[in-house]
């Protein structure tokens, strides 16, 4: 802008000059003739003085000013916008890397979990086993006592038909516990097997939530 003044006075001051010295060139000619030629119009530096003046230089100096300051601020609205952006992805890093260490834990607490489910089936079986050679023994003890009963038979009868009636009896109760054990085990199991079902469930969930976010922030880059 500056520049710009300064060439606009140097041009008004040659124009000053140019007009002084075509008048005094005027007034030589009009000195040594006065044929119609005295009367044609060489006052060019008047000419250019009114062409200039009817330049609306303030309107142009103020329309460059304005320029200027709104190029300024799209500059600014510019920075303002990148560092926006780069906020944006920092943001994303860290929303990112707390994701990780969420599902991380995530994994720590299902492994956690499937080693509690097989300590807890490892005890249920244990206890089914302990219940299992009781029945057994049970049953030898009942082999046992009819064994005897049916030694004693020849001697008392009655004894040995009540013996005979307590021993079916006790086998039918045997054999209605290993049904009620049987159908115990086959329920733990159940519940075990759907408790790692919902397990693997919920490990798949996060993995996938995992890849659409890790895709949503590619996407963006």
């Amino acid at each position: 802008m500056k520049k710009r003044i300064f060439l606009m006075t140097a041009l008004i001051s040659t124009m000053i000059l140019t007009g002084c010295s075509n008048d005094n060139i005027k007034e030589k000619k009009e000195e040594k003739t006065t044929t119609k030629e005295s009367s044609v119009d060489i006052d060019v530096a008047g000419k250019i003085r009114d062409k200039f003046d009817e330049l609306d230089t303030d309107s142009h100096i103020s329309s460059l000013t304005e320029f200027a300051h709104s190029f300024s601020d799209k500059v600014d609205s510019a920075k303002s916008t990148l560092k926006d952006a780069n906020n944006a992805l920092d943001s994303a890093g860290d929303l990112t890397a707390g994701l990780d260490s969420k599902i991380n834990d995530a994994n720590s607490k299902i492994s956690s979990a499937r080693g509690d489910v097989n300590s807890a089936r490892h005890k249920v079986n244990s206890k089914i086993d302990n219940a299992t050679d009781k029945v057994n023994s049970a049953s030898d003890k009942l082999s046992t006592a009819k064994n005897k009963a049916d030694s004693a038979k020849d001697k008392v009868s009655d004894k040995i038909n009540k013996a005979d009636k307590d021993v079916n009896n006790a086998k039918d109760k045997v054999n209605e516990i290993d049904r009620d054990i049987n159908n115990t085990k086959d329920k733990v199991n159940n519940k075990v097997d759907d408790t790692k079902n919902k397990i693997e469930d919920t490990k798949n969930k996060i993995d996938s939530i995992k890849n659409d976010i890790s895709d949503k922030i590619h996407n963006r880059h």
